[in-house]
């Protein structure tokens, strides 16, 4: 599943501006059931309690997604790791959201060493749609003149589209929801949407204000 998932998002990544494929969401059960101890009577059989309990995780976790202030706080415990491929200019954005998260990405120094062959030229699904044709094509000319990385990293557009596998949590994307679902750049809009399409417990979030 994740193999068919992964080329999925590589199909996705060149020919839309923003791509995502969650691979893996795990502590949702865990979450609820570390809230649900709050109703725990220790004199009580774990495994009896927890059989009774199961079938309320749902509603208590509905009842608290919104409580901010520390009652929400089983959101941090809901873990996702998935694959983003995103403009240089949407990353700016996202890289001030570091509590809970990790981000590996693919590196543009490495990229330009392989461009530095002429049969491996730069492509037009490598940056955004409306990235000016021109910028490629300076940073082409960088790249075939052999100018010094320096230079070539300084003259990439920021419509280069970059690949992130990046671990948050539901509490940081709790946060990120609100504070960019009206954001005037639609490259937010875009990840929102694809985001919304693979989280399995999308209930959780406050996708509308």
């Amino acid at each position: 599943m994740k193999k068919e998932k992964i080329e999925e998002f590589d199909r996705l990544r060149r020919k839309c501006d923003i791509a995502v494929s969650v691979l893996n969401e795990t502590g949702f059960e865990e979450s609820a059931m570390g809230v649900a101890l709050s109703y725990y009577d220790e004199s009580e059989p774990l495994n009896e309690w927890y059989d009774k309990k199961e079938e309320s995780f749902d509603r208590i976790t509905s009842e608290l997604k919104n409580m901010d202030g520390g009652h929400n706080k089983f959101l941090e415990g809901i873990t996702v790791s998935m694959l983003i491929s995103a403009p240089l200019s949407w990353w700016c954005h996202f890289d001030t959201y570091r509590t809970g998260t990790t981000k590996q990405s693919t590196s543009t120094m490495h990229c330009i060493q392989k461009r530095l062959s002429k049969k491996n030229p730069l492509r037009r699904e490598e940056f955004t749609s409306t990235t000016n044709d021109e910028h490629i094509s300076l940073l082409q000319k960088c790249i075939n003149d052999r100018h010094s990385i320096n230079e070539i990293r300084d003259n990439i557009p920021f419509g280069y589209k970059q690949v992130r596998l990046v671990t948050t949590n539901y509490k940081t994307l709790r946060n990120i929801i609100m504070q960019r679902r009206a954001h005037k750049l639609k490259y937010w809009q875009d990840f929102l949407v694809a985001l919304k399409s693979e989280l399995e417990h999308k209930e959780l979030l406050p996708w509308q204000p």
